[in-house]
């Protein structure tokens, strides 16, 4: 039974060595019982650089759009200009991240696409400070919205030296002509990583 609050996020091998040993999330101790490491959530909490992108209803703070701990599609960022252009966001800092384990980003987004022969495209990076680590591309978004749920690779996450200053970049372009009333959404936002303090839960194995 895994404790509650607590996720599972990747397995191990069990070690009854006298010492403590830290493997992926779990924390194997002498015992013969493991600790949980918790998740954290690291969500927007200031706007970079906005572009041409617009914030609803927030318009001044857009990363209060899509900082929520569960997915709101009531309030968004969006793009209704043609053209190329991106709108950054910084995540909550922390120092204390687990040294393995998965590495989830997650945001949710759509399109309004009136005119058949335009289409909008979403690209989303994650970056640390400058260095952009990878890039998901979205093409052709449709009109339902769209969950994205990216786990990152080992080499991803080995990339990953300075959690302090994690953003993601949201950059839309367009293909075709749009017409009005064409807008690219986006609701919701979060990266997962495993926290690095033990979780004081333990079950047994």
């Amino acid at each position: 039974v895994i404790p509650f609050g607590f996720k599972l996020l990747a397995s191990g091998t069990k070690d009854f060595s006298s010492e403590s040993r830290l493997y992926s999330n779990f924390y194997f101790q002498s015992s013969g019982q493991v600790a949980v490491l918790p998740s954290m959530f690291l969500r927007p909490v200031e706007d970079v650089f906005k572009s041409l992108w617009l914030g609803s209803p927030n318009g001044i703070n857009f990363y209060e759009n899509i900082n929520e701990a569960i997915n709101d599609t009531s309030d968004y960022i969006y793009a209704n200009t043609p053209g190329t252009y991106y709108y950054e966001t910084k995540l909550t800092s922390t120092e204390d991240v687990g040294p393995s384990g998965e590495h989830i980003a997650r945001y949710a987004f759509k399109a309004a696409n009136y005119n058949a022969s335009g289409k909008w495209n979403l690209a989303v990076t994650l970056f640390m400070g400058d260095s952009g680590i990878i890039t998901w591309n979205h093409y052709q978004v449709p009109a339902a919205w769209v969950s994205g749920i990216q786990e990152l690779s080992n080499s991803d996450i080995a990339k990953l030296t300075d959690y302090t200053d994690l953003r993601y970049r949201f950059e839309a372009s367009t293909s075709g002509v749009l017409g009005f009333g064409d807008v690219l959404f986006v609701s919701w936002a979060e990266l997962e990583v495993p926290s690095g303090t033990v979780g004081k839960s333990h079950i047994d194995i």
